[in-house]
């Protein structure tokens, strides 16, 4: 659906984020990682940005990408959003556990 959408040249921050999402779920962090990269200023909706995000470091993390999970847990923490702590502890806990 993801892809449909964006070759008629429709794209949203929904779209985005569950575009993320699909290829995270196919283990393609590599193509993830690049697609968010380009997306990333482009998020209108903190929400979803934040959810693309956390759901890049959890999954990288998952799949021992452990740089590419430092590397997003690191931009998450730069939004400098209070409301995010209890996720950052959390995501770091899990890049912890899956880096050994």
């Amino acid at each position: 659906i993801c892809m449909e959408a964006m070759k008629n040249k429709f794209s949203d921050d929904l779209i985005n984020k569950e575009y993320v999402f699909a290829l995270l779920q196919q283990k393609k962090v590599s193509e993830a990682d690049l697609f968010l990269a380009k997306k990333i200023d482009t998020y209108k909706d903190k929400s979803y940005k934040y959810e693309a995000v956390m759901n890049m470091i959890a999954i990288a993390a998952q799949t021992k990408n452990i740089d590419v999970a430092n590397k997003w847990l690191e931009i998450l923490k730069n939004f400098n959003d209070p409301k995010n702590a209890e996720n950052i502890k959390k995501l770091e806990e899990l890049i912890a556990k899956n880096n050994s």
